[in-house]
């Protein structure tokens, strides 16, 4: 009878937890620039958005991870999770982890604009998803690139603890979503960042709902 329970109560957490991957994406289907910090931050965070859009993104990364003298080998994993997704993707030279000056972030998403228009900036909002401050570096750059450039600008909503590792069932106005039949695609997409995946990435891997859905605000 227990196990009964427990098979039943497993079940239902796990519709709970996938039912949204049967929504369809609200994404904008035109031309977009994914604005991130760190190469992995577009596996473990956008990987939903990157499935949704794929050859229709270019992906700017400020900076190549070197923080622990790993930048080679960082940039090469991010090259290689590009290429899997069919996306552009442009490293540039902040110093990972260091301050960053929004005007600069504005500069090179200024600098990238002119070379390759875009529709669409989507990045990290206030919050930086996990608190990162280059993550809100991205958003504050984005939103000052945003004055001047009259383009629609779409930032990742940060989600407590519960709603980021166990229930989400309610889905954002611009959302999108990992279908069942691409259920590891985010999995291995982060795999293919071996120089970061210490043991609590696996459990992240698993368990964080940004591996299966991106929900979006307006940067206003």
């Amino acid at each position: 009878m227990v196990a009964r329970a427990a098979g039943i109560a497993i079940f239902v957490l796990f519709i709970a937890r996938n039912i949204r991957r049967m929504t369809k994406s609200s994404l904008p289907g035109r031309r977009c620039l994914l604005l991130i910090a760190h190469p992995d931050d577009e596996s473990m965070f956008f990987a939903p958005t990157l499935l949704s859009l794929g050859r229709d993104v270019d992906i700017l990364c400020l900076s190549n991870g070197n923080k622990y003298g790993k930048g080679k080998i960082r940039e090469k994993e991010l090259k290689n999770v590009a290429e899997s997704v069919q996306a552009r993707v442009t490293i540039s030279s902040f110093s990972d982890g260091g301050d960053w000056s929004k005007t600069m972030v504005c500069m090179y998403i200024a600098k990238h604009y002119l070379l390759r228009p875009f529709d669409v900036l989507i990045t990290f909002d206030k919050y930086g998803v996990s608190g990162h401050k280059n993550h809100i570096s991205c958003y504050e750059g984005a939103r000052l690139f945003l004055r001047t450039f009259k383009i629609q600008g779409l930032c990742l909503e940060s989600k407590g603890i519960f709603r980021k590792y166990f229930i989400d069932i309610i889905a954002g106005k611009i959302s999108c979503a990992v279908p069942f039949k691409m259920y590891m695609k985010p999995v291995k997409m982060m795999l293919m960042h071996e120089s970061q995946m210490e043991w609590y990435r696996y459990i992240y891997v698993f368990l964080s709902n940004f591996m299966s859905y991106n929900d979006f605000r307006k940067i206003g």
